[in-house]
């Protein structure tokens, strides 16, 4: 599993695509605090994540092999 912090931002939602692109059958989850960033950006099947949700946070994190 992978976890990309700020995920909907420009830098980063070019990372999440990346890495779907790459490695389609990686679980990717974005955390972000959807201030700045867009969801839309994303691709389907990315899970998304509001950081300042503590009780959503906890499952994702769980099995996390890399975090970028």
């Amino acid at each position: 599993a992978v976890v990309v912090i700020g995920g909907c931002g420009y830098i980063g939602s070019r990372a999440v695509h990346l890495l779907c692109d790459h490695h389609p059958v990686w679980s990717v989850t974005e955390l972000d605090i959807f201030y700045h960033g867009d969801v839309e950006k994303l691709p389907v099947g990315v899970d998304h994540v509001d950081m300042q949700d503590r009780d959503r946070l906890r499952a994702p994190l769980a099995d996390v092999d890399v975090v970028a």
